[in-house]
């Protein structure tokens, strides 16, 4: 178990210094740099139930520190190449809620009737202005007026 120790220590060391030096980088750096404290910290010396319990615990640590920085490098990315935010949850069904009135009154407006080709395109245009409002209303995260 003392093998696994030291090898862990290593491995911390290591891909600390392999990494590029970016901001999720320096956090995950710092973050293995704190586990590592309190990994030789808490080092007691104990049996090997106790060694298992805790190379678990510092296992998790290390997993949830690299979820975090990749998380962090894919935020970075898409900031860095101009892409929107994602829509918040449920925005999306809000606005075609929203909008769905409108869009009853139009297909009412225009049902039941022979459609002169100037009425047709007059109904795709208002058909075509509704999915703008409610596509902008997505990217502004509020309700189409």
């Amino acid at each position: 178990m003392h093998i696994a120790f030291a090898l862990l220590l290593v491995l911390l060391a290591d891909t600390a210094l392999a990494q590029a030096k970016d901001p999720c980088i320096n956090a995950y750096d710092a973050e293995l740099a704190r586990i590592q404290g309190e990994l030789v910290a808490n080092r007691k010396g104990g049996g090997q139930e106790e060694d298992r319990k805790l190379m678990r615990m510092v296992h998790l640590q290390i997993k949830l520190a690299a979820d975090k920085a990749e998380a962090c490098q894919k935020e970075a990315k898409r900031v860095a190449s101009g892409a929107p935010l994602p829509a918040p949850p449920g925005i999306e069904k809000q606005c075609n809620d929203r909008a769905g009135p409108k869009i009853t009154e139009l297909n009412r407006s225009y049902s039941g009737r022979q459609l002169s080709e100037s009425d047709m395109r007059a109904f795709r245009q208002s058909q075509e202005r509704l999915q703008e409002e409610i596509r902008e209303c997505i990217r502004r995260g509020a309700s189409p007026r």
